[in-house]
């Protein structure tokens, strides 16, 4: 009898971590899913970045980020920041996260970033402003600095 109960509870524990493996992978596919959108937002910047054509990239930063910066001023610093590291070469995501900040989905996305003369890790807040997602924040952590 004893065993006949620690074989159904056996049974019984393996079909839960079936329905948790089950669970799991349906929300890292709907993460994954969800992260399309924005991560095309940054391919695209990092397009225009390699190509120089910065008067593109205003217009991937959501309305709230130029309340603190002008267009020209951005255009300025990334000008800046790529003549010190040098030009772009490659950029991997390595973190990606899914918060909720004032009610509203924010997407932070984190990337490695290597440049000719040196690397970065660059951070993009995103957030969906009317139909399309935009960046709102933008963090470089880089040896130039």
């Amino acid at each position: 009898m004893k065993k006949i109960n620690l074989l159904l509870l056996f049974l019984i524990i393996l079909s839960s971590c079936n329905r948790i493996d089950e669970f799991l992978n349906k929300d890292s596919e709907r993460i994954l899913t969800s992260l399309e959108e924005p991560t095309s937002v940054i391919d695209e910047y990092f397009h225009e970045i390699k190509n120089n054509n910065f008067h593109k990239i205003h217009f991937l930063y959501s309305d709230l980020f130029f309340q603190n910066i002008t267009t020209e001023e951005l255009i300025n610093h990334l000008k800046k920041f790529l003549s010190l590291t040098g030009e772009l070469k490659s950029f991997k995501l390595i973190e990606a996260n899914i918060e909720n900040t004032n009610g509203q989905k924010v997407i932070v996305l984190l990337y490695h970033v290597d440049y000719s003369e040196h690397s970065s890790v660059e951070k993009f807040s995103l957030l969906k402003e009317k139909s399309s997602y935009k960046i709102f924040g933008h963090n470089i952590k880089s040896d130039v600095f």
